[in-house]
């Protein structure tokens, strides 16, 4: 999709919800809506204007990168520009992502924009960003190749003595050897008793016989993310924790199950969880059963049980699967993949590493 489209279809929302212009600060709007892909910028839209506005740093990336926009320097701090800007424009309100804009931000906008009221619009972007076009699909396509291949080949080789933090920087290493741009976040490496800590920090503690060991990374691909979770085995574990890995494969399956176009996110996440309740390991499940992946790691839409949560998903969303259970002090499991959602059911991203529990 091009940036004029995009474009076009943002117009649509800020007419919709009778919003004037929008200020974009969020990055990954900036690059969603632009193409830039450097790390400051912002953007104005109006219904009729398109301004890309960054600093000396980000000129010729921007020449490079951006269409569509016309480029402004911003020779001070924001606040100052866009007053420079908006003297040629007649504006009410400004819209603004809120949840990206510190309080600092704020007061000084509304200190230099007097006569501009500045308006919470978070959202109308990352609206736009919930279906994924064909350029967006291939490139978490390829992340995720790249995810299964990486760790295929680190997860397999485990065995005792070997440190987490060393499986991590591994795994690191092979993502970006197989192109990866980096990790999509820092790598979980979680050992023993440390499994039950749903994003533990990978540490010194080694892995010895009896362990699970639970490992969640991802790769980056030209900005797009996936994401995925696999728990293994080292050595045979007791049976309890055996009994929780087979219930949260169970909870997966019939999440899966369920996908398709018009299904609703709480009815997957509330069947999901009631295999697990069924099991008795209820309280143990608090998290939501998936999210949103793309530009983020963490989008929308949220598999979720809550009702501020709802939605209906539709084909060209991609979102992660990835129920779990942990077990304080004993241990815990997780399952994950990334699945690109069809008309007619699924399309998952990261099926080429095994589920059935691997025993190591």
């Amino acid at each position: 999709m091009t940036n004029q489209k995009r474009l076009t279809r943002l117009r649509k929302r800020l007419a919709k919800n009778k919003i004037e212009s929008l200020l974009v600060t969020n990055i990954l709007n900036v690059r969603y809506l632009s193409g830039f892909t450097g790390s400051s910028a912002s953007i104005l839209i109006t219904q009729d204007k398109a301004l890309f506005i960054a600093d000396f740093r980000y000129l010729s990336q921007a020449e490079e990168e951006v269409t569509g926009f016309k480029i402004i320097k911003q020779e001070k701090p924001l606040g100052q520009t866009l007053a420079k800007i908006l003297k040629g424009i007649s504006l009410k309100e400004l819209g603004v992502e809120e949840n990206h804009l510190s309080y600092k931000e704020f007061k000084l906008l509304c200190g230099k924009l007097k006569s501009v009221k500045l308006i919470p619009a978070s959202g109308l972007a990352e609206g736009l960003r919930l279906k994924k076009d064909r350029r967006e699909i291939a490139r978490i396509k390829k992340a995720a190749s790249i995810a299964v291949s990486a760790g295929w080949q680190v997860i397999s080789n485990l065995c005792q003595g070997i440190r987490e933090k060393d499986i991590a920087a591994e795994l690191e290493y092979q993502l970006k050897k197989r192109g990866a741009r980096k990790a999509s976040f820092e790598i979980i490496v979680a050992s023993g008793p440390r499994s039950a800590l749903p994003h533990a920090q990978a540490k010194d503690r080694r892995l010895k016989e009896g362990d699970l060991v639970l490992i969640d990374w991802g790769a980056n691909f030209d900005g797009y993310n996936c994401d995925m979770t696999r728990t293994v085995a080292i050595g045979r574990i007791d049976k309890e924790l055996e009994r929780v890995y087979g219930t949260v494969l169970r909870s997966q399956k019939k999440a899966l199950s369920l996908l398709g176009s018009g299904v609703k996110n709480s009815t997957i996440d509330k069947k999901a969880r009631a295999v697990i309740k069924r099991a008795g390991f209820g309280k143990y499940f608090d998290h939501s059963l998936g999210h949103g992946v793309g530009l983020a790691v963490h989008e929308g839409p949220t598999i979720s049980r809550f009702k501020r949560h709802e939605t209906e998903l539709k084909a060209g969303m991609v979102i992660t699967i990835e129920p779990g259970i942990y077990l304080p002090f004993c241990g815990g499991v997780r399952i994950e993949d990334t699945v690109l959602m069809l008309k007619n059911g699924y399309l998952n991203l990261t099926e080429g590493f095994p589920k059935e529990l691997l025993i190591l």
